[in-house]
């Protein structure tokens, strides 16, 4: 009975619906949300997971990773910053299903898509260290992930060590320094 035209009664009834775990009410609720806001990204991209995720045919983990990069190569007028984050989803899920090509091809297109991309920046880490790479390709990693994250003072402080083990004094202490600032943010 509600205004069916007004986007916030869709996000209710998403909220009401994923608390009674209905999904197809929240599905529903979602696509309707997401057609009267299509600048929401978050909500648009939790659309696209979901349908993929609630999709009968992409019960597999190959088949979610087909239909995201379905998805992702169609000319859907998606923004930058959704594409990476569907590209990190297929990177996430190759890593799972064992496929390094695809882990590649994906971890690096969200990356170029998107610089902002945390799960991108984080996964990247991840595997530098899992390969046990060289100081310049962890300080490299790390330096991804302080542009995705810049307030997160665990990360500062480990670029910040990778810098110094380089030799790389005076970065290293502007590191160190920015350290004093998110640590004081942090503490806000």
């Amino acid at each position: 009975r509600l205004n069916e035209d007004d986007p916030d009664v869709w996000r209710l009834r998403h909220r009401l619906a994923r608390r009674a775990n209905d999904q197809q009410a929240m599905l529903k609720a979602l696509r309707a949300y997401c057609r009267l806001r299509p600048d929401d990204e978050p909500a648009q991209l939790q659309l696209i997971l979901n349908e993929i995720d609630q999709d009968r045919s992409t019960q597999t983990l190959d088949a979610r990773i087909l239909a995201a990069e379905e998805i992702l190569n169609r000319e859907n007028g998606l923004s930058n910053a959704v594409r990476s984050r569907l590209a990190s989803y297929i990177a996430i899920r190759a890593r799972q299903f064992g496929d390094q090509v695809r882990l590649r091809r994906y971890l690096k297109l969200a990356i170029k898509l998107d610089a902002a991309n945390l799960e991108a920046a984080q996964l990247t880490v991840e595997l530098v260290k899992e390969f046990d790479a060289s100081l310049g390709h962890k300080g490299l990693a790390l330096i991804g992930l302080v542009k995705a994250s810049p307030f997160d003072p665990v990360v500062r402080r480990e670029l910040a060590d990778v810098l110094l083990a380089l030799n790389a004094y005076e970065t290293a202490a502007e590191q160190y320094d920015c350290l004093l600032y998110t640590s004081d943010a942090a503490d806000d």
